[in-house]
């Protein structure tokens, strides 16, 4: 059986990531299928807990890749690999690493978001889809700081995104690289991608819990995820304080936009704010609600709370927005949060529509099933 090293770089802890739980449920069902698996993480902590000078190491390092390369090396003369999985290089590695990974072992890139293309990680600005730095230059990144706001910072990642794709780095050292919808295929076709080395694998959850029959679930909904602007969470909060009938919308996550909205709408009856959650309680809360709202207004990779909805049998109804309508099982699950009155009346709609939710219910439980997931692992690394 083959040997796989995964290399990750994880996210603050103060921020829990879908990309840090995709990573951690792949490492346990990959050793579960019989394959030797090792890991090479790295953790943005170790940087972000030393103020000023910890963020300047960290940029250093992530257009250098001197750190990220050091550990890399010894994590393979340890382990030996068939096969260097690498999922995020931010910030902690770069994609410099590459270079070393492909003249060691068959190189695999899971594309979990688009810093590659667009230093916002995801196409977004000013509350709208932004292609200009796929489509055209990086350099619109500098010009509205969309890293964070920051100049420095903004002009450290658009010069190593501009380094490697001069250098055809993703082309010249991955074997396959992981996508997670056609929609995103087809972007990264669009911005220079060699096609032959795509492959489309959706995300798929680790979830065991029992499917609560639909007719003895609670009367609420739920929002999961971070609070946030791209993920929508505004607009939907904005519905809800229009009609006292919509049914109760527990807001699962924290964010920067947390406390904000709070203040504007913690007052409401069929609003709860649940903060950030343990895992457990999480799936619990998510297999006894009637439905899960993804309202994002950004191109997202594949939300793990959609995974893990479909696995519990509990129906999604999402923005479908880039690569978000090709996760769908059911067209009726895309709703216009563009249009607050539409969606309230859809959503009322749709939300007492017993059949329907059935229906999405058992196409969803149908996807996610473990034969699925199982010949996709072994499809992509046989």
């Amino acid at each position: 059986m083959k040997k796989i090293l995964i290399v990750h770089s994880f996210y603050g802890s103060e921020s829990p990531s879908g990309e840090n739980s995709v990573v951690e449920e792949d490492l346990i069902f990959l050793r579960e299928l019989g394959y030797e698996v090792f890991t090479c993480f790295l953790y943005s902590d170790d940087v972000r807990n030393k103020g000023i000078i910890g963020e300047l190491r960290a940029s250093i390092n992530y257009l250098f890749g001197i750190r990220g390369l050091i550990t890399l090396k010894k994590a393979c003369n340890v382990f030996k690999p068939d096969i260097i999985h690498i999922h995020n290089v931010f910030p902690m590695f770069s994609l410099w690493i590459l270079y070393y990974a492909s003249s060691t072992a068959t190189v695999y890139y899971t594309w979990h978001n688009y810093r590659n293309l667009c230093i916002a990680g995801f196409p977004i600005r000013e509350g709208k889809i932004c292609r200009k730095c796929i489509d055209t230059v990086q350099n619109y990144g500098i010009k509205h700081r969309c890293y964070k706001g920051s100049l420095y910072g903004s002009f450290v990642m658009y010069l190593s995104n501009v380094i490697h794709k001069r250098l055809q780095t993703i082309n010249r050292n991955v074997d396959k690289l992981i996508c997670f919808t056609n929609f995103q295929k087809e972007v990264l076709i669009s911005a220079g991608i060699d096609q032959k080395i795509i492959y489309v694998k959706p995300n798929f959850s680790d979830v065991s819990r029992t499917v609560v029959p639909l007719g003895q679930r609670d009367n609420y909904v739920l929002f999961a995820g971070r609070v946030s602007l791209v993920k929508g969470i505004h607009k939907l909060l904005a519905i809800w304080s229009t009609d006292s009938d919509l049914p109760l919308l527990k807001v699962c996550g924290s964010g920067p936009l947390l406390t904000k909205l709070q203040k504007c709408y913690g007052n409401l009856r069929n609003v709860e704010f649940c903060g950030l959650l343990k895992k457990p309680v999480l799936e619990e809360l998510m297999s006894r609600a009637m439905a899960v709202i993804v309202p994002s207004i950004a191109w997202e990779g594949y939300p793990m709370v959609i995974a893990d909805a479909e696995k519990l049998g509990t129906p999604v109804f999402s923005s479908g927005i880039g690569p978000l309508e090709d996760m769908f099982v059911h067209k009726e699950q895309l709703i216009n949060f563009e249009d607050a009155v539409e969606a309230k009346e859809s959503l009322s709609l749709k939300l007492r529509d017993v059949n329907l939710l059935h229906n999405i219910s058992e196409l969803q439980q149908i996807k996610s099933k473990e034969d699925i997931k199982h010949r996709e692992y072994i499809n992509l690394y046989d």
